[in-house]
């Protein structure tokens, strides 16, 4: 609320200052202010009674209009679920095979990669379902890698988008599965996400999310691989891996390479070839000799102990340098007296497998 004068009241006020004011410079200066002294009067009482009589004005004050501030929109977007879309939402059809939804028994139709159609038992053992596209698989894609075949699901590959097998072979390499074998599932698969376990008991499909490994299943530790000749020595060096493969170490027991390999004579197969013997003068040369070659076996079982990181309970370098080792990465064996031997000091059976061709000689070491 405020109070407002009208403009002539604030004439009026103005003259009688001015009226009032003349009044008394009449009578100091000149002594004649009679001429004054009626309109200064007259004036005053005028002024008086306007201001007496002013007229109130109330005025309200206007409150004035904010307009509403804009909504911010909020500029984190909420994570959204998504679940698993239906399969012929996403396949493009092949080879005029629709996606259709079946019951799924003890048995579950599937093709191969070249498109021949077969079925998988599922009482026998569990399939794992995932998506070339899906980043969770590569988990359990990487740990079923490291059991061995006999304890690998069936790998099933379901949600396919069309122009899958590409994409597949190298979802599989890039997890360490490359070329083991794979089905195509181009139903709707029984799960709402991948990758999922599928198996058949007591009379049911069940599923679960993942793959649970058995307890009692074997785990890959480690694997080396060491090039070979097609010479005596390269074969000397996979008669010596063939001894191996299949060597079983209770926990806490020893691996010996001369134990378990023996004697390298004629009457056993090995044949001459490059070997390191002493040249009579305290020092060593490079000679020929039965079983010569043996020793790159011996030095990729020591890399794949290392890789285990089992302990080494005897290891003897070569006295001259060899080509396919490095100093101290090279292991040196000689019947009877120079082995190599590692301690198994996992706490579970281990046991070692030995794969070749005729360019490379691999070893594994496995646990359980």
């Amino acid at each position: 609320m405020t109070h407002s004068f009208c403009q002539v009241c604030l004439i009026m006020l103005l003259a009688e200052f001015l009226a009032t004011a003349l009044y008394y410079w009449g009578k100091l200066h000149i002594n004649q202010y009679t001429w004054v002294s009626v309109p200064s009067i007259a004036t005053l009482v005028m002024a008086i009674l306007l201001f007496a009589l002013n007229p109130i004005v109330l005025a309200k004050e206007k409150t004035p209009t904010v307009a509403a501030a804009p909504k911010k929109e909020n500029s984190i977007k909420q994570m959204e679920t998504i679940p698993m879309p239906k399969q012929d939402e996403r396949m493009v059809e092949q080879g005029g095979r629709k996606p259709v939804v079946k019951g799924i028994g003890p048995k579950l139709n599937v093709y191969t990669p070249q498109g021949s159609e077969t079925e998988l038992d599922l009482s026998e053992k569990p399939a794992l379902l995932f998506a070339w596209w899906c980043p969770h698989c590569d988990y359990v894609l990487q740990e079923i890698a490291q059991y061995s075949l006999s304890d690998r699901p069936y790998l099933v590959v379901t949600n396919l988008k069309g122009d899958d097998l590409k994409a597949i072979d190298e979802k599989l390499k890039a997890n360490g599965l490359a070329g083991v074998p794979y089905f195509l599932y181009y139903e709707q698969p029984p799960v709402e996400s991948v990758p999922a376990s599928i198996w058949w008991s007591e009379g049911k499909l069940n599923t679960s999310p993942g793959y649970s490994i058995k307890p009692d299943s074997k785990k890959l530790l480690s694997k080396a691989r060491i090039p070979i000749t097609k010479d005596n020595g390269g074969k000397n060096a996979i008669l010596a891996g063939k001894a191996i493969d299949g060597a079983v170490i209770p926990p806490g027991g020893i691996f010996s390479f001369n134990q378990i390999v023996g004697e390298r004579s004629p009457e056993r197969g090995y044949r001459v070839s490059g070997v390191i013997e002493s040249d009579g003068n305290g020092g060593y040369k490079y000679s020929q000799g039965t079983g010569g070659g043996v020793c790159r076996t011996s030095t990729v079982v020591h890399w794949a102990a290392k890789k285990a990181s089992l302990e080494v309970a005897e290891y003897h370098k070569h006295s001259l340098p060899v080509a396919y080792g490095k100093v101290d990465e090279d292991a040196a064996v000689a019947w009877p007296y120079a082995d190599y031997k590692f301690r198994n000091n996992t706490g579970d059976k281990l046991s070692v497998k030995v794969q070749h061709t005729d360019s490379w000689l691999e070893v594994e070491i496995w646990k359980g």
